[in-house]
């Protein structure tokens, strides 16, 4: 049975955790979490990566995983995997940054599979600014997004702030979009007002393109046990039965809004992958039926 490795890439607070559970909830599958935070000492980190274990030596799981190198971190999870069921071929990591799964390309032995989730840049746009009010950080993120992107500096420091968080959401999307073709991966893209609203057509695609049949009790997955890093407030039923974040709407004002959909580096991204911003978030499949398919294959950007 052919080992398999899901990475999950995405911005922060794109709902990657949300995919990983559901994935993860398969019979055949395990989400990891954000497995990137093995390549830190437990003294680093100060408390254990597993949510479930007491500390990581005796996870049935990440046990011996601490200190390998990290081409070897997957086949020591595989390997305890082993004796847990072999019928566990499948791992997700939602670390969601393309340059940590970079590191595993070489990995012959197993099959690389890669879904890039992207959410709304008016709801990440939101939550940045958020932060930044809450850290005290402005300026600093100001400073830092110039840098990476000097042709827009004068505008990323002089301009609105939510102009900053533009930037940055177009910046880290189109480096995972590069990343994909550069490499010729294989991949699917969707989005995550597709993956709350039609989770059924979302997941049944995606497990049939990793070589699995969907069980409708994934969208359960706080049913499960979840090994790895979680938030907690995924571990239980979303209340209303849907899990769908949509504070944008009432918390950016309309003006923002406007500078958000309208911005030439979003319009420039979302147009180059066929995306459409609708009122109530970013859409893959505009009046989705019930023959449409999810998770067209990558081009290159223009």
């Amino acid at each position: 049975m052919k080992r398999q490795i899901v990475f999950i890439l995405s911005t922060n607070y794109a709902g990657s955790h949300f995919l990983a559970l559901q994935l993860g909830s398969h019979s055949r599958c395990l989400s990891l979490g954000e497995f990137h935070r093995y390549r830190r000492s437990p003294g680093r980190m100060g408390r254990s990566a597993c949510h479930v274990c007491e500390n990581d030596d005796v996870c049935p799981v990440f046990k011996g995983v601490y200190g390998a190198p990290p081409h070897e971190l997957f086949g020591r999870v595989f390997g305890n995997l082993a004796g847990i069921d072999p019928q566990l071929s499948t791992v997700v990591d939602n670390s969601k940054k393309w340059d940590w799964a970079e590191r595993f390309l070489g990995l012959d032995d197993c099959d690389l599979r890669f879904l890039h989730l992207i959410r709304d840049p008016r709801a990440l746009v939101r939550r940045w600014l958020m932060n930044s009010e809450e850290r005290g950080e402005a300026w600093k993120i100001r400073l830092r997004t110039a840098r990476r992107l000097w042709p827009h500096a004068l505008g990323i420091l002089f301009g609105p702030e939510d102009n900053v968080y533009v930037h940055k959401w177009a910046m880290q999307n189109r480096q995972i979009s590069d990343f994909l073709t550069r490499h010729e991966l294989a991949s699917r893209l969707l989005t995550y007002r597709e993956l709350v609203h039609f989770p059924d057509r979302v997941l049944d695609e995606i497990m049939g393109w990793l070589g699995h049949e969907y069980e409708p009790a994934q969208q359960h997955y706080w049913d499960f046990t979840h090994h790895g890093s979680q938030k907690a407030q995924y571990m239980k039923a979303p209340e209303g039965g849907k899990l769908h974040d949509q504070r944008w709407q009432t918390d950016l004002s309309t003006e923002v809004q406007e500078r958000v959909t309208g911005h030439a580096a979003v319009r420039r991204y979302i147009d180059g992958l066929g995306l459409q911003l609708a009122a109530n978030g970013l859409v893959l499949h505009p009046g989705w039926g019930p023959v449409s398919r999810m998770g067209r294959e990558y081009t290159r950007m223009p």
